[in-house]
């Protein structure tokens, strides 16, 4: 069972169809502070039990001060190669989903598979106002400057030199700190997305030596998940390992020579493509895989070190969607 608020009035909770029991949780807080520690959280574990042809989703417990505002609970029960049945009620009341019987199961991952195969293209990238979609970061933390500063264009490009398209834009994060990021559509290759990031120190106070306060450029997309249960990370890694990882790890940092070799996808076996993400390894000392309730998220870590005028932080990397 997975459980997301994904940051909307509602809970999306998404189960394989089984047999059984299942049981899943969910942790909220205003995601800043340490108010947590004094209680000011929820934390609810939900249970879901089938019976005959009947599951049945219900809170099973609570931690926590915060109390359970009131909104809707959207389950969804997945059935196999992107097929799924819906149904809906309000969090902390009992829902119910009726599990259809095999020949209607069949029936459903069949026109799945139909509809999957007329699409004429996959969306990856996931965009919420304010939050995620693609967000760079200068430091290890989470929401670090860099997130939510205000971007000024500085360069645009139309079918110039290699490039198709071209954009540079620039934000302060700060400390004599600029974050820069360019990001293009190359002429030879005009299904690649290729974004260049930097944090360049511009006015760095002389007291420091020149050089600024510890950064790291963190790279952080978001991807949403259409088929969640259909879905893997997969890439070769530095010391020739083959590696697969799915949701059920939660979360995996990647260092040293576990770290891929310039390239890792995102994999979608129903769908049959493959989001594929490179990137220089001597750029990229760390790489972060977090699943989430319907998302995956591909982090990029520089180093982290502080920067001057002539050792600019950089991170160049590029998008391409394929079939498998």
């Amino acid at each position: 069972m997975t459980i997301g608020s994904c940051f909307t009035p509602g809970i999306n909770i998404w189960m394989s169809a089984f047999s059984g029991n299942a049981e899943g949780f969910l942790f909220e807080d205003d995601g800043d502070g340490y108010e947590y520690q004094q209680g000011q959280f929820l934390l609810t574990y939900y249970k879901a039990e089938s019976s005959s042809s009947i599951v049945s989703i219900q809170v099973a417990r609570t931690e926590g001060l915060w109390k359970r505002p009131r909104r809707k609970l959207n389950i969804q029960l997945l059935l196999g190669e992107g097929a799924k049945i819906e149904a809906w009620g309000y969090d902390g009341e009992k829902v119910e989903v009726e599990i259809p019987s095999a020949v209607e199961v069949a029936e459903l991952v069949a026109e799945s598979q139909k509809q999957d195969s007329i699409k004429i293209g996959t969306q990856w990238l996931h965009s919420r106002v304010e939050m995620n979609g693609y967000e760079e970061y200068s430091g290890i933390e989470y929401r670090s400057a860099g997130c939510s500063e205000e971007y000024t264009v500085i360069k645009r490009g139309l079918e110039q030199a290699e490039e198709q398209e071209s954009l540079a834009l620039e934000g302060d994060i700060g400390g004599g700190l600029v974050l820069q990021r360019a990001i293009c559509l190359p002429k030879s290759l005009p299904n690649v997305v290729r974004i260049e990031s930097s944090i360049i120190a511009k006015s760095v106070g002389a007291g420091s030596g020149g050089f600024s306060r510890l950064v790291c450029l963190r790279v952080h997309p978001t991807f949403t998940l259409v088929h969640p249960t259909e879905v893997f990370v997969k890439f070769t890694s530095i010391d020739g390992k083959d590696c697969e990882y799915g949701p059920e790890i939660g979360e995996k940092i990647l260092e040293a020579n576990s770290r891929p070799n310039g390239e890792w996808m995102l994999v979608d076996k129903c769908e049959g493509v493959a989001l594929v993400n490179r990137f220089s390894v001597n750029e990229v000392c760390k790489c972060f895989i977090v699943w989430d309730a319907g998302t995956c998220n591909l982090e990029l870590w520089s180093e982290e070190r502080p920067v001057s005028k002539e050792s600019p932080l950089r991170i160049c990397h590029e998008y391409e969607v394929i079939r498998l």
